[in-house]
């Protein structure tokens, strides 16, 4: 109902649908080709193309189709780009400086290498179809490579493109909507997979049953830790005209969130985590022994520990870069607060590290258990879930930061709205 009192909001939220209607339509858009019967066989199988690929793909990888890549080459270009910024790889090749030029610039190298590393990955995915002894591919000639992988490459470019278009609209991010969108429609076809499998006696009801109360134990400590704060006590002057007034007292509290890099941690290190498979695969079809990097496919005790590796990585880069402990104390000092027992600027950018330290360890923690455990478990005992842990934080993740955007934006224009309404009313008082 909200939405009819702001058309601009309405707007945004039809564009957005219209894109990810346009990303879903391309998940049913079949490869040319690609023989759907050896495909179907192959996935019956129960192996898993790709590993961590099929978490993200919402079927697109099961029927092959124009966007079986997704998003992945993209976050993995974002991660790259982002490490070499941040480690100023290269005089002059990248500004510290946070001015829209340099924005404009990093993420123009990131589409440039996303197309490059999409290229590679779909080379991977034409060698993984025609390998076996019952190749997808119904002929090796040239004309099917490069048929496969324009448009591999194409099909990512698209959704790149569709990401960026839904972030700018400002209705979520728009790379961890089409993910959530992938996810979410995987969920009914687990659920009839795994009823199926009770009903012909595969599992029993207290092992679905317990399952379920697993999911949902998951669920509800996703919610709860993605909502804790640790409040750092801040104090004011006496005769600061800042202080809070809705504490009474010269004090308020600085927020870190326990989780402050979201679920981009554990989508970083998924990201990265299916390049063996797609390095597998194009030395299986060159012909170099592509088992060399079996060990690294999702359910092995190397894939657990590189992915929980990563996604302690990764929470202790990504906060780094989305809480700035320099800015945020040289921010206290112009609005001339303090810790207590602690001078402004250097000393408190201290203090403020070694707590953010802290709570990204108990974070990065938190990240493993939910992400890393559950779907070791998933993959080791079979279990025909795609999403897991990892789903069920990026569908919290994605939710909550629609909705604060939202919210954001109802309360922007209605402010703008009731200063609209003072101006008419001292022009024609």
């Amino acid at each position: 109902m909200f939405l009819s009192d702001n058309d601009s909001l309405k707007k945004r939220f039809f564009e957005v649908i219209a894109f990810l209607f346009i990303y879903r339509f391309g998940t049913f858009v079949p490869l040319p080709g690609v023989d759907s019967n050896v495909l179907r066989a192959f996935f019956e199988g129960g192996i898993s193309f790709g590993g961590a690929l099929s978490i993200f793909s919402g079927g697109s990888v099961e029927r092959m189709s124009v966007f079986a890549l997704s998003i992945m080459p993209y976050i993995t270009a974002s991660i790259i780009m982002q490490l070499a910024s941040s480690m100023k790889i290269g005089s002059g090749f990248f500004k510290q400086e946070v001015t829209e030029y340099s924005k404009a610039k990093l993420t123009s190298y990131t589409r440039v290498l996303s197309f490059f590393l999409a290229l590679m990955q779909s080379i991977g995915v034409y060698y993984a179809l025609r390998s076996g002894d019952s190749p997808a591919i119904k002929s090796n000639s040239i004309i099917f490579f490069w048929t496969t992988s324009v448009t591999l490459v194409c099909g990512s470019c698209v959704l790149m493109w569709i990401g960026e278009r839904i972030t700018i609209r400002g209705v979520g991010n728009g790379v961890s909507l089409i993910i959530f969108i992938g996810i979410a429609s995987s969920i009914p076809v687990s659920l009839v997979q795994v009823f199926e499998l009770l009903r012909s006696g595969v599992y029993n009801l207290f092992f679905v049953v317990v399952g379920l109360l697993f999911f949902v134990v998951l669920l509800i400590l996703t919610c709860f830790f993605e909502r804790v704060y640790r409040k750092i006590k801040i104090h004011y002057p006496a005769s600061s005209q800042n202080r809070s007034s809705f504490i009474g007292k010269n004090e308020s509290y600085l927020p870190i969130k326990i989780n402050t890099s979201g679920a981009i941690p554990p989508i970083f290190a998924t990201s990265l985590l299916t390049l063996p498979f797609f390095f597998s695969k194009l030395f299986d079809g060159i012909g170099s022994g592509g088992d060399n990097f079996s060990f690294f496919f999702r359910g092995g005790g190397v894939y657990f520990f590189a992915f929980s590796t990563l996604i302690v990585f990764f929470s202790y880069f990504y906060s780094s870069i989305v809480f700035d402990s320099k800015e945020v104390a040289a921010n206290l000092r112009k609005a001339g607060c303090f810790f207590l027992g602690l001078r402004p600027g250097v000393e408190t950018a201290r203090y403020i590290d070694g707590i953010l330290s802290k709570i990204t360890l108990f974070g990065a923690l938190y990240l493993v258990i939910i992400c890393a455990i559950p779907d070791y478990i998933i993959s080791k005992y079979s279990i025909p879930l795609n999403f897991g842990g990892v789903g069920i934080l990026i569908a919290v993740s994605v939710v909550t930061d629609v909705f604060s955007q939202v919210q954001s934006h109802l309360v922007g224009a209605e402010r703008a709205g009731r200063s609209l309404k003072r101006k008419v009313r001292v022009k024609y008082r």
